[in-house]
């Protein structure tokens, strides 16, 4: 069976692909755990601290400061229990980086 097809493989799922080879990342649990963030924090704290992906189940979470960072720590339980609901794919834990 040939590895080539006469139809074209759509844009996301060739980067989704690409990702997890790259870096272990599932783009698509990304994209609801982005859907879900505002709703686990907030208003403030979810604009200014940023999911940005999940690598080998931990939720890596960009903030602006050590403040912030330490906010989101002590939600750490309440972040993972609502991102609970996307089942076998959900972070089991949380780590932040501070923005450049």
């Amino acid at each position: 069976m040939s590895r080539f097809s006469d139809h074209p493989t759509p844009l996301g799922e060739v980067l989704r692909g690409v990702a997890r080879r790259v870096k272990k990342v599932d783009l698509t649990v990304m994209e609801e755990v982005r859907t879900l963030w505002p709703t686990l924090l907030d208003p403030t704290t979810a604009r200014e601290c940023q999911p940005e992906f999940v690598k080998d189940q931990t939720l890596v979470v960009s903030v602006p400061s050590g403040a912030y960072a330490r906010h989101i720590m002590l939600e750490n339980e309440v972040i993972l229990a609502g991102l609970a609901v996307l089942g076998h794919r959900a972070p089991r834990s949380i780590k932040t980086i501070q923005k450049a």
